[in-house]
C-alpha cells in the first residue's frame, strides 16, 4: 500500500516550472526530509510509508541510516498474528545501518 505524497500541487506546479538545476536541488531537499519504515497494520498486513527525518532530541542520541533490513522469526510471528502486536508500530531490527548523526555526549560510537 502506498502513501500518497502530502506535497501541495502549488508546490509540484512550481516544481515543474523551474530550471532544472532548481528542481534537482529542491527534490534533494524534499528528500533529505524523509526516511521510509516499515508499518504493521494488522495480521498479515504491511505498509511503507514516509515518515518526517528523525532529529537529535539528547545529547545522548544517535541517528542511524538503514542501508539494509533483513527479517527475523520474531518478525515473521507478528505478521502472522502469534505474537500480538500493536497497529501501527513501526517494525523491522535486523539492519545494516550507517551512523548519520551522533549527540554531543556520545563517547562509545564515531561518525564517518
Amino acid at each position: 500500500m502506498r502513501q500518497q505524497n502530502k506535497l501541495s500541487q502549488s508546490y509540484w506546479q512550481q516544481l515543474l516550472t523551474s530550471p532544472v538545476k532548481t528542481v534537482a536541488s529542491k527534490i534533494q531537499i524534499s528528500w533529505r526530509l524523509k526516511v521510509k519504515a516499515v508499518r504493521y497494520e494488522g495480521v498479515r498486513k504491511i505498509s511503507v510509508s514516509d515518515y518526517p527525518k528523525p532529529k537529535l532530541a539528547s545529547p545522548t542520541d544517535a541517528i542511524l541510516k538503514v542501508t539494509t533490513s533483513g527479517i527475523s522469526g520474531s518478525d515473521l510471528h507478528m505478521y502472522d498474528g502469534r505474537t500480538e502486536l500493536k497497529q501501527g508500530t513501526i517494525v523491522g531490527h535486523e539492519i545494516l545501518r550507517v551512523i548519520e548523526e551522533i549527540g554531543q555526549a556520545v563517547r562509545s560510537v564515531k561518525k564517518r
